[in-house]
């Protein structure tokens, strides 16, 4: 969104890559570096490229955090000098080799800085990579922003924005140039190195990948418990995409210490050495792979806005800022500590300079807003910080994991030092409860469930009013509650001409999310606990039920008590969700499924399957009925069986 600038000033930025884009690299004595890869394990060749006017080079190679570890030195390399081609934004660099190095099983999975030092010592120039961690036992994935680093990188004349470029940006960019700032490292230490600094210390295992691993080795995230994206990571490949959201609803855990995260969709090219940015329907790949198209996420064309996933999302209008956040409310395990912290504003500068807001209908309905703070300047807004879980406490379906979204991009200024901030205890214990405890399996709440058929029966209550609903059973006994309905897990179809649901209802105990709350429903054990959700299994619409109160009279059916799975129930799972080729629908081999059939978001009835005989699942190619191919968005499955119906989200990449 609003421009992280190496430069203050645009013009002079547009000087210095003008400068760069027309004399050679190794000029004045100095030298320019670059490496073929953003990542390398142990036992891959670590490749720098680099020009210089200095006939012989050194080059130590430090892993960066906690302190600035030496893991490697090499001296007397052999150089030549070699001007930055023409269009080397988009062409590359092509320079020759300096070091070709294999990467010991000694070095930590971690942030590198690869220092080029003339034969005396003195620093010419920096270049960054990561060492990703294998088979570590870490419960840490620490994913690392390239892909936005190379946005905003203008060396050789363009980046992926204006304000940088010569003649207006670039549509693609190459990794196979050097960083244009900080002395080569990019946006390295702007974000990631005071996390980087702090985790080290904390006492928590972490690995360290790229966007580009998390897309092109989503294997990365086997053995770890949470995903970690610090900073700014503005750009999203669908295989990032997908790789995210399939470890969220496998019981993965996410936690985003940062902001304007996934705004943008990218593809990668040339073995995901170039990076692809359109923002606009001037993308090539629209007239015949609209869903390939590189805009926002939340453009129409694609449909899968960012805080439908994280919680939040960067306002189009915002204020840049520097603000400490401001304290909310607690939640469990991840406050610990900060009871008396309530209300109260903390952390130096940890609030922007770019921050996300809670956009109602389209953010989880019941994502906890643990950080609210309000911002004012020329577009009045209040940053959000929120945590949910895939998970029916937080009225979804499944087990999944927690997201957490800090909502801000200067989150790890808050935990260690840098130029910019200082290290709040406040917000280091915050994070510590957070990641400490998304080290491990989030339990499923067990459900406290009613079995029940709903019918509404006023259809005449205005927008906003109350709409009466009767839930029935073989009791006659009713009573009067207040309930919640939820918009996941919604499905539509057509029955007797009016529109069919299923969905979740909550009791309601004057709090956003249920606290306990018990119902005595005419001498009949407890059918209500707070924070437990019960299954709508059909319900005939005839108003608008989107996140409303209703004034609901309701019949205790079948009681199953708290701790127990309701009877008969039939559910469905999809994997992977979302997915770019086959998916499949898979249901218990307790249950008999006749038929499973696909809705667009809509209600459009798209696709009839049926299992094969004895078979518990059903794979989508993402083939319609008319020989069509469903584009990216949402769906839904539905399943139809004698123990009844049950509806399943999907999401479709291609």
């Amino acid at each position: 969104m609003a421009h992280f600038r190496p430069c203050r000033l645009a013009g002079l930025c547009l000087l210095l890559t003008l400068f760069l884009g027309a004399h050679p690299a190794g000029s004045a004595n100095t030298a320019l570096a670059y490496l073929d890869a953003t990542s390398y394990a142990a036992g891959e060749t670590l490749v720098v490229r680099a020009s210089s006017s200095i006939p012989f080079l050194s080059v130590r190679i430090n892993r960066l955090g906690g302190s600035t570890d030496s893991m490697a030195t090499f001296t007397d390399l052999p150089a030549e000098s070699h001007p930055v081609p023409d269009s080397a934004w988009i062409k590359g660099c092509d320079w020759p080799v300096l070091l070709s190095t294999p990467v010991p099983d000694s070095w930590k999975s971690g942030l590198y800085e690869v220092r080029v030092m003339n034969p005396g010592g003195t620093l010419l120039t920096r270049a960054t990579f990561l060492v990703r961690g294998l088979n570590t036992g870490a419960e840490l994935l620490v994913i690392s922003a390239v892909n936005t680093w190379q946005a905003y990188n203008a060396f050789g004349g363009k980046s992926l924005y204006d304000y940088n470029s010569f003649g207006g940006r670039a549509p693609r960019v190459t990794f196979n140039r050097p960083y244009d700032s900080n002395g080569g490292l990019g946006q390295l230490t702007k974000y990631e190195l005071p996390f980087a600094r702090w985790i080290d210390q904390s006492g928590l295992r972490a690995d360290y990948a790229t966007d580009v691993d998390l897309a092109t080795r989503p294997s990365i995230l086997d053995g770890h418990r949470a995903l970690v994206v610090v900073g700014h990571d503005e750009y999203w490949s669908a295989g990032m995409y997908a790789a995210a959201r399939a470890f969220a609803d496998t019981a993965g855990n996410v936690a985003v210490l940062g902001a304007n995260t996934c705004m943008w969709a990218v593809r990668y090219e040339e073995n995901a050495r170039t990076l692809v940015c359109y923002k606009s329907y001037s993308d090539p790949m629209k007239p015949d792979y609209p869903e390939s198209t590189t805009v926002q996420w939340r453009d129409p064309l694609l449909l899968l806005p960012e805080c439908g996933f994280f919680g939040g999302l960067t306002p189009s209008c915002e204020s840049t800022v520097s603000l400490p956040v401001r304290f909310n409310r607690l939640y469990s395990w991840i406050t610990d500590g900060l009871e008396a912290e309530v209300g109260h504003s903390f952390g130096e500068n940890v609030l922007g300079y770019e921050f996300d807001v809670y956009l109602p209908g389209f953010s989880p309905v019941h994502a906890l807003p643990l950080f609210q703070t309000p911002v004012g300047g020329p577009c009045p807004q209040t940053h959000s910080g929120t945590y949910y879980e895939l998970q029916p406490g937080f009225g979804l379906p499944g087990s999944g994991g927690g997201i957490f979204n800090a909502g801000t991009i200067q989150w790890s200024w808050g935990l260690s030092s840098t130029s910019e901030g200082a290290p709040d205890p406040r917000i280091q214990l915050f994070t510590r409860n957070l990641l400490s405890g998304m080290t491990h399996r989030l339990a499923a709440p067990a459900d406290a469930a009613v079995l029940f058929h709903a019918v509404l029966l006023d259809s005449a209550a205005g927008p906003g009013g109350p709409v009466q609903a009767r839930i029935s059973s073989a009791e006659d006994t009713t009573s009067a509650v207040f309930i919640d309905m939820l918009d996941d897990g919604i499905w539509p179809d057509t029955l007797a001409g009016d529109r069919v649901y299923t969905g979740r209802l909550a009791v309601r105990s004057g709090d956003r999310f249920p606290r306990v709350v018990d119902y005595e429903i005419g001498g009949l054990q407890t059918c209500f606990a707070g924070g437990h959700y019960l299954w709508l299994e059909e319900a005939t619409r005839l108003d608008s039920l989107y996140s409303r109160q209703m004034d609901t009279l309701f019949s205790c059916g079948e009681v199953v008590a708290a701790g127990a799975a309701p009877k008969a129930r039939l559910r469905l799972v999809v994997g992977p969700n979302p997915g770019v080729g086959l998916q499949r629908v898979r249901w218990s081999g307790a249950h008999a499924v006749s038929e499973l059939a696909l809705f667009s978001a809509d209600g459009r009835r798209l696709r009839l399957l049926r299992p094969a005989p004895g078979n518990s699942f059903v794979d989508w190619d993402g083939s319609l009925q008319d020989g069509s191919r469903a584009s990216s968005g949402i769906y839904w499955a539905r399943a139809k069986g004698p123990s009844g119906t049950s509806a399943v989200r999907l999401v479709r990449l291609r």
